[in-house]
């Protein structure tokens, strides 16, 4: 499918040299600094940083799932799609997890229809809600219901529509005993909250009780089911994803009435974790739709220390992390009702902060005049620190939190290095799950060989063969790995392309065209996955966009640490090949000769090795999905594994025609 054809139903696009321009579609902006390259079948807006493909640009613009953009885009042009073959097993399986979909789905009904049409339940659920200041729009909009106080209410009225005890027992529903003898609604007398899936499936219930009686539990929630994993659920993800990507923010609370609450108060981007501390699987959906996440406190410091491990997790995944904390004894929902719906969007707006000058203001309430204590407040804000993967961001943060705790940055950066040194000691021994754990920041892997004249075989041969052979098992000192194979060969592709770019970026590989340009356009929307390389790259690419000179001896100067050195071997690697083959008396062409060639089957091998990890990920993730019985994640999962395999055709397809291209 053409790119141009999928952007143009959605921008105005200008031609402007090979490449379109409009203004970005994801932010407001009156200088067009979108760019879609046709040839590549890409986007970018070089002000955003938003990139990708034609079925990432529809799931941005609709906010849409991967194989529902998939189903968009082949209906539009035409294109059949290829039904990836199920075994029997697996049918089976999905076809009891439909049953239990449609068992929460009846479930959602009736409650919906006992608040509004039946007398018990207008009188006590709907008038409570009401009570609360919830308005019938918002009860509608989040199918609020209510559940009778009777021990067979639901279990009859599902058998009358043929529905079975395993399946409603499956869902959740009810609770049986004694093998079947003893089988009573699960949910009684309570305000039912339904929770969505992404795509708007109802897999679970939260239900508040109106009983004064303290013994009760306030909130009865879902059990595990098949269809329904807390831990990689938010309430309210399903009407909130749209607002969040439009906003590109996410706010984070806590209960079930505080979305709701904002909600009301005209802030739709919120979801909630319902309780549970946040997870990882949170926090990747959340980054489906933003980068960006803004956790509401009550503002105790209790209440912060125990969100450290989860701000932590946020850091981790790449994300930016601001707070707001309300007034003592207030929660969202609370403070809302309170001052209105104005008032509240204006504190949410003048109180947001950076992360780090909250938590760091509201931990030093608790320290006085104690050194012991503002030592050990300062550690445990330096271990959340050393989650952040952006050493810029990380850097700037440690200067606020110095400023913040009087104590000096370099003390604090020796302690934060100290924590590094500490988590590279925990990683060497902690055991291996069978994919790849990812480096500690700015720790550099120390877990697969540099190159090394005594055993590397020449560039030439490199190429020869399509991929960076293993080294000598006798010249290498054996140690551990925290890497799997798959993401071992990546890392060497990796820097054989960084290794072309610093010896050759200048150099021309077609007319009018740098090698430094050319990998630049055929690695757009290629992740490099460590962070040294990837760190090299930016500073490469900052100072050829500033005119700055960007030869071997100018790399040298611009990095520092780790990077300098990695930078330093590569450009020397060129020269100790010419002297190892010298010595060995062997006669091969110089790399320079066939630039264009070599490099392009660096591209190709490098794109090949992240199709190989990236397939086997997706291979983990369906047995995963298939063992948990999660239908929505099996299916996109399956999805994304034929359009990859689509990919990796078109890559191979491209390599055959090239190959003597360049």
């Amino acid at each position: 499918m053409d790119i141009v054809d999928v952007v143009s139903d959605y921008v105005s696009l200008k031609k402007k040299g090979q490449n379109m321009w409009a203004p970005c579609p994801f932010h407001e902006e009156k200088t067009p600094s979108f760019s879609v390259a046709p040839t590549k079948g890409f986007y970018k807006c070089f002000s955003c940083g938003k990139t990708g493909d034609p079925i990432r640009f529809v799931m941005e613009m609709e906010g849409m799932e991967f194989p529902e953009a998939i189903r968009h885009l082949a209906q539009k042009y035409g294109i059949p799609i290829e039904e990836t073959k199920l075994t029997e097993e697996v049918k089976e399986a999905i076809s009891f997890r439909d049953r239990l979909h449609q068992v929460m789905h009846f479930a959602k009904e009736l409650y919906v229809q006992n608040l509004w049409e039946n007398k018990t339940g207008r009188a006590i659920g709907y008038s409570y809600l009401r009570e609360r200041g919830m308005t019938d729009e918002i009860i509608k909009n989040f199918e609020l219901g209510y559940s009778l106080e009777e021990w067979e209410g639901f279990r009859k009225s599902a058998e009358k529509m043929n529905y079975t005890v395993p399946e409603m027992e499956g869902a959740g529903m009810v609770i049986n005993k004694d093998d079947g003898k003893k089988v009573f609604d699960r949910f009684r007398a309570r305000v039912m909250f339904p929770v969505h899936n992404l795509s708007g499936k109802i897999i679970a219930f939260g239900a508040r009780t109106l009983s004064t009686n303290k013994k009760e539990a306030k909130y009865l929630n879902s059990p595990e089911t098949e269809i329904y994993h807390k831990s990689r659920v938010l309430y309210g993800i399903y009407q909130a994803k749209e607002r969040i990507r439009k906003e590109d923010n996410c706010y984070l609370v806590e209960g079930y009435t505080d979305v709701i609450s904002m909600h009301m108060s005209g802030v739709e981007n919120v979801v909630a974790s319902s309780g549970t501390s946040l997870t990882e699987d949170q926090i990747k959906l959340i980054k489906r739709f933003t980068n960006n996440i803004t956790v509401l406190f009550d503002g105790d410091s209790a209440g912060v220390k125990a969100s450290l491990r989860g701000i932590a997790m946020i850091l981790a995944g790449g994300l930016d992390v601001q707070a707001v904390a309300f007034p003592e004894g207030e929660d969202p929902d609370s403070y809302s009702r309170k001052i209105g719906p104005n008032a509240f969007r204006e504190y949410l707006s003048d109180k947001k902060t950076d992360f780090i000058t909250f938590i760091t203001n509201v931990m030093l309430k608790d320290v006085g005049n104690d050194p012991l204590k503002k030592t050990q407040v300062a550690r445990q804000i330096l271990e959340v620190l050393a989650k952040i993967p952006d050493a810029i961001k990380r850097d700037v943060y440690l200067k606020t939190c110095a400023k913040l705790l009087e104590i000096s940055e370099e003390a604090l950066k020796k302690e934060l290095q100290g924590i590094f040194e500490e988590e590279q000691k925990r990683s060497q021994y902690r055991p291996q799950t069978g994919g790849a754990s990812t480096p500690p920041p700015s720790a550099p892997p120390q877990n697969y060989p540099d190159y090394e004249p005594d055993w590397a075989p020449s560039p030439e041969e490199l190429m020869a063969i399509g991929e960076i052979p293993e080294p000598s098992k006798t010249n290498v000192p054996v140690q551990e790995t925290a890497y799997s194979a798959d993401v071992e060969l990546l890392l060497r592709h990796e820097r054989e392309a960084l290794r072309m770019l610093l010896c050759y970026g200048q150099l021309d590989v077609e007319e009018g065209k740098s090698v430094a340009v050319y990998l630049q356009e055929e690695l757009q929307g290629v992740d490099i996955l460590e962070e040294r390389h990837q760190g090299i790259f930016e500073v490469y690419y900052k100072r050829l966009g500033l005119d700055q000179d960007v030869s071997g001896t100018a790399m040298l100067g611009a990095t520092e640490g780790e990077e300098r050195a990695l930078v330093d071997t590569l450009i020397s690697v060129k020269y100790k090949l010419s002297g190892w083959m010298d010595r060995h008396q062997i006669n091969v062409p110089v790399e320079q000769d066939n630039l264009g060639h070599n490099l392009y089957k660096v591209i190709v091998n490098l794109k090949s090795a992240h199709f190989d990890r990236m397939e086997g990920q997706l291979q983990a993730q369906l047995e995963e999905s298939h063992i948990s019985g999660d239908e929505q994640l099996m299916m996109e999962t399956l999805a994304m594994i034929v359009e990859l395999q689509n990919m990796r055709k078109q890559l191979h397809q491209e390599a055959h025609q090239n190959r003597y291209k360049l």
